[in-house]
């Protein structure tokens, strides 16, 4: 008896160890100076170590510094406009490798895949094979109670008259 009172007091009383949370980091638009800073990191440390790149920039994490610099600043980045020819090799590849869109992108010099995925996309949708979308569905101002005949052309002495007595039309859930 005294063996699992222990056992219970360690079980339910014993203090918790709790594992750390990660730290949180809440999207923010990057700040001008966030971006040179960005740029000079990389620039000091190149493209190989985003985790060494985010701790010099607080409250962001290597994931947010390497798409940062990938998908806005990169020099090597194309910020031109598309041209034809690219949107025709863009469709082509899309077409044989499907929605691989960093496979796309290797066709599409300076183009990222986020690029190649936003302007298919632009492309899609401009060609009326999108899916539509729906419209809100309109509010019913008042529930339809189910019939009260059926079909084949039921009349009123089919019906049990006792079921009579409880309808009652000025109810909407009358049949519940």
């Amino acid at each position: 008896m005294l063996l699992c009172q222990i056992c219970l007091w360690e079980f339910y009383c014993a203090p918790k160890v709790v594992p750390e949370k990660p730290q949180v980091y809440r999207r923010q638009i990057f700040t001008p100076e966030e971006d040179e800073r960005l740029c000079i990191l990389v620039a000091q440390y190149e493209e190989k170590d985003w985790e060494l790149v985010a701790s010099y920039m607080p409250n962001r994490n290597s994931r947010q510094c390497r798409e940062r610099w990938f998908n806005y600043l990169d020099p090597a980045r194309s910020s031109l406009p598309w041209t034809p020819k690219e949107d025709a090799l863009l469709q082509e590849k899309v077409r044989v490798l499907g929605s691989s869109w960093t496979l796309v992108a290797k066709f599409l010099p300076g183009r990222t895949d986020m690029d190649c995925k936003n302007r298919w996309h632009l492309l899609y949708n401009r060609q009326g094979s999108g899916k539509q979308r729906r419209s809100p569905r309109k509010k019913q101002s008042m529930i339809q109670p189910p019939s009260l005949f059926s079909e084949n052309g039921s009349n009123w002495e089919t019906i049990d008259p006792g079921f009579i007595n409880l309808y009652n039309p000025n109810d909407p859930f009358w049949w519940q």
